[in-house]
């Protein structure tokens, strides 16, 4: 009962940015979910440099031998 005292207090007392932070540190420091934020950037990256390289490819198709050396 008395954590339950001590844990109300402690909500009360506590600053909506510092409820904001320490959830966020909380949610991040889980392994499942920082597994998911690392695929996802992984996934990302990959997306972007094949797009890009994609781009590049097309573009140099597209453009005149003599305006591709110089």
């Amino acid at each position: 009962m008395k954590l339950l005292h001590y844990s109300t207090k402690l909500l009360q007392n506590t600053s909506p940015a510092g409820l904001l932070l320490g959830g966020t540190a909380l949610f991040i420091s889980l392994p499942l979910i920082r597994k998911g934020l690392r695929c996802a950037a992984v996934l990302t990256a990959r997306a972007i440099y094949s797009v890009t390289t994609e781009a590049r490819t097309i573009k140099e198709q597209a453009l005149p031998a003599e305006e591709v050396t110089s």
